[in-house]
């Protein structure tokens, strides 16, 4: 009689089942765990000025595999300003997955990426549309920089049509919790 016979799972199906256990690489994430204060520039196109941001962070694991992360801020206008952030890592695709998804524009951003080899950046990668109305897309990277254990750095850059990568927006995050 075959295991499915004697009312085993199929091949799998038990997995499911079970909670996963964190593997080093969901391990790297819990380092992002906690209460962070930011400040940052943004280029918001040509001829326009560089915009400067700041605003805090909250990031809390999820049975650690994942971890989720809130930012409050505020807009240049003045506004409020919310994004969520989402990163786990995919045995079966063996890289980080996550997404971004924020108030600011009508678009979640699916993100893949490697670890670098000294194991202290994190780059995202996603596809996204080119900022000029044009339709057409372009490669995105979010770079997630660990400087120390109470300050990372985000780098976000696009893939422009000269082939070269523009670095668009930077932001230095401090520990407060």
């Amino acid at each position: 009689m075959s295991d499915n016979a004697q009312g085993s799972s199929a091949p799998g199906e038990q997995d499911c089942m079970q909670l996963p256990k964190p593997t080093e690489q969901h391990q790297w994430l819990d380092q992002l765990v906690g209460e962070w204060s930011y400040t940052g520039t943004a280029d918001m196109g040509p001829d326009q000025p560089q915009q400067e941001m700041s605003g805090t962070e909250s990031v809390r694991s999820l049975g650690g595999i994942f971890i989720q992360a809130e930012l409050q801020g505020k807009m240049p206008d003045g506004s409020d300003a919310t994004a969520i952030t989402v990163i786990g890592y995919d045995p079966d695709k063996g890289c980080y997955v996550g997404c971004w998804y924020g108030m600011m524009m009508m678009k979640i951003w699916h993100y893949e990426g490697q670890l670098s080899a000294d194991g202290s950046r994190l780059p995202l990668g996603c596809e996204g549309p080119v900022m000029d109305g044009s339709g057409a897309t372009t490669r995105y990277e979010d770079e997630i920089e660990i400087v120390n254990a109470d300050h990372r750095r985000l780098r976000s850059r696009m893939l422009t049509a000269d082939g070269n990568w523009m670095e668009f927006m930077r932001m230095e995050f401090t520990r407060t919790k």
